[in-house]
């Protein structure tokens, strides 16, 4: 089973007396997930390593939206602890909820996660845009949960579902997004059509678990990345290749994990016209180090995460000078 990340940055937020729910929902919500994952990898590696790289397309580094939510979300947690005022923490942790639920990359890993136990493949995209009137636009997140439910029930892993349900609040989210909520006294009051009134323990429980959602898929993607320390071949589903029996072997990054998949042909057979295809999510450093020799699937470790935590305390000439010659010279 997956273990708990202890100190997460994602931690119960300012009320104390919500630590409970907080750690609660995430105990319950690992418990919901892992089976899936555990599943998954055991069907098809190949497919669930797809699944926890978010392959999508052919893209440059920067365009990862979940990489970017996990980073605006612990950005917005040790902002709100240098405010003093309640009602500012308030309105950042409601703009927080929303952006969480509207996440698109936990409904999409479980989607994938469920396809692979159905005895289907990974795909990029679970929830095309729907036409309403002349404009398509993107599914809601209740209509995802629907379809998140559907392919819960056919493969009788019905608790999958659990934590979206849990956290998902139709009513809230819209007032959110509208603009149509007011803070008074403690609470939470929504207007257009509802009237409603969310009390303050009330409110800080949906956040709470919000919190230990986004928090639950971030450890199991981070365990299961993690937990490939060595070059390991994986068979490669039928529908993916054309060559009998043909193998895939991870490709890993030191202190990190699985970063990537690529065709176990050795140089020789390349030179015999075998084609070397390669996956995953690198580096400009690591893309060009695997172009130069295919057969090392050993990065060495990133340091940019470190790099930008030292950068802004540097004088501005420094720090432009710093990344000016890391960029010539593509050291990460």
């Amino acid at each position: 089973m997956v273990k708990i990340i202890k100190n997460s940055a994602w931690d119960i937020i300012y009320d104390r007396r919500e630590n409970k729910t907080y750690s609660e929902s995430l105990k319950k919500y690992l418990n919901c997930l892992d089976p899936l994952f555990e599943k998954a990898k055991a069907m098809e590696e190949f497919d669930f390593i797809c699944t926890l790289l978010r392959v999508r397309s052919l893209q440059d580094a920067g365009w990862d939206p979940w990489e970017n939510t996990l980073s605006a979300g612990k950005k917005l947690y040790n902002l709100q602890k240098r405010i003093k005022d309640f009602e500012t923490v308030r309105h950042l942790f409601l703009w927080l909820y929303g952006h969480i639920v509207e996440a698109s990359e936990p409904y999409e890993t479980i989607a994938n996660m469920l396809n692979i136990v159905d005895g289907r493949t990974f795909i990029t995209s679970n929830f095309s845009d729907k036409k309403r009137g002349r404009y398509f636009v993107p599914q809601s997140p209740s209509e995802k949960i629907d379809t998140l439910g559907d392919m819960a029930k056919k493969v009788n892993m019905p608790d999958v579902v659990v934590p979206f349900q849990d956290v998902f609040d139709r009513e809230l989210r819209n007032a959110i997004f509208h603009s149509d909520y007011v803070l008074y006294d403690g609470k939470v009051r929504l207007l257009r059509g509802f009237s409603k009134e969310y009390s303050h323990n009330e409110v800080q429980a949906i956040l709470n678990k919000a919190l230990a959602y986004i928090n639950t898929f971030e450890t199991l993607i981070s365990y299961h990345v993690s937990s490939y320390k060595t070059p390991k071949l994986v068979r490669m589903y039928p529908k993916h290749t054309q060559v009998a029996d043909e193998e895939a072997i991870t490709i890993l990054r030191k202190g990190h994990g699985v970063i990537g998949l690529q065709s176990n042909w050795s140089v020789e057979e390349v030179r015999q016209g075998q084609i070397l295809a390669r996956i995953g999510r690198f580096t400009r450093r690591e893309s060009k180090m695997l172009e130069n020799n295919p057969e090392n699937v050993m990065m060495p470790p990133d340091y940019r995460k470190k790099i930008n935590m030292i950068l802004p305390f540097l004088p501005g000439f420094i720090r432009k000078w710093i990344v000016a010659i890391i960029n010539k010279y593509e050291w990460i």
